[in-house]
């Protein structure tokens, strides 16, 4: 059988690499467009996030060709954060109202436990409070040893502790959102790319574990 000589096209464009290879990263900007394109997502449209280690850092740092189901736990609770569908009382009404309809958060029994709340409730700034000054004061020192505790504060993006619908804050960080400007700092220092993503990793790690423990 004579061979048969093509060249693949998208868009007109020559692929010039493995179909395989352009399928599975056509899927995956498609999935981020989607996601950029949601309208919860317009304050992140606006402000400078790096998307790339954003997305790492939700699945983790296990193989690619390897899941457990710890693994496979922490990467949808993590997806929860970042969707802002963690399992409150008023997602749950969406189902069954006739049993949640006049559920108050139990945590203060004042407010309705919308995902917001959870961040803003008087009986949970203390804590969060406490978690950041943790990070700052312990964890920064312990991870990044080229890194000066003042240098790290002046980063604002990441200290701000309320929330707010126009700028990055703290809440952004735990969320899994990671300021551009925090990455673009630590570039500046005399370390390599990836030690770049293990600070980062482990810093919003150290955050996401102390929120799950004590929020």
């Amino acid at each position: 059988m004579v061979n048969i000589h093509y060249i693949l096209r998208w868009n007109g464009i020559s692929i010039e690499q493995s179909p395989r290879k352009f399928i599975s990263q056509l899927s995956k900007v498609h999935g981020f467009e989607k996601f950029f394109n949601l309208a919860q997502n317009i304050k992140y449209r606006r402000n400078s996030i790096d998307w790339k280690l954003s997305f790492n850092i939700l699945s983790g740092s296990e193989a690619s060709n390897t899941t457990t189901f710890r693994s496979s736990d922490v990467k949808a609770q993590k997806l929860k954060f970042l969707l802002k569908e963690l399992l409150t009382t008023e997602q749950i009404k969406k189902s069954i109202p006739e049993i949640y309809d006049y559920w108050l958060y139990p945590s203060c029994n004042n407010e309705k436990e919308t995902f917001g709340h959870i961040w803003s409730c008087i009986c949970h700034v203390n804590t969060l409070y406490n978690i950041l000054l943790s990070l700052i004061n312990s964890k920064i020192t312990q991870t990044c040893d080229k890194v000066s505790i003042d240098d790290i504060k002046s980063i604002e993006d990441i200290w701000i502790c309320p929330q707010n619908n126009l700028y990055l804050t703290y809440i952004d960080f735990i969320k899994g959102f990671i300021p551009l400007s925090l990455t673009n700092f630590l570039t500046t220092l005399p370390i390599n790319n990836k030690d770049v993503y293990g600070i980062i990793a482990e810093l919003h790690d150290y955050i996401y574990n102390n929120v799950m423990e004590r929020i």
